[in-house]
């Protein structure tokens, strides 16, 4: 079985790390972007087959760089978890408005996690 990839986006480095190992223990392998510009930049050349987006980031926010995603053709097809901080009814409804098939928070729970791996086919479903 052919690995499946992920982007994290998120500025934090400690962030886009702790989220890399949780993501690599499900057999995911992992690219990271400190910025959404230079997440555009990758998407130029990958296409992972999924992507966690920060949303508060200097320059670009995480919400702009899913509008872009998601008016690209080539890019549109991918889903968008926002990974965040942010959170409530009204945020999630921005969040799905924009094309992010969910919102995921900073402090992610293992199971929460696994849900959303299981939802977007990354992982297989346990036997």
């Amino acid at each position: 079985m052919s690995h499946k990839r992920a982007l994290v986006v998120d500025d934090s480095p400690s962030a886009r790390m702790l989220l890399k190992r949780q993501l690599e223990r499900h057999d995911i392998v992992v690219d990271t972007a400190p910025s959404a510009e230079a997440a555009l930049e990758y998407l130029l050349y990958q296409r992972p087959d999924a992507i966690f987006m920060d949303h508060m980031m200097p320059g670009m926010n995480g919400l702009e760089a899913v509008r872009r995603i998601k008016n690209d053709p080539a890019t549109a097809m991918i889903p968008v978890i926002m990974y965040t901080s942010k959170e409530g009814e009204v945020y999630v409804g921005q969040a799905r408005a924009l094309g992010a098939i969910g919102v995921l928070p900073k402090e992610v729970k293992a199971a929460d996690l696994l849900a959303v791996l299981e939802n977007l086919k990354l992982v297989a479903l346990p036997a």
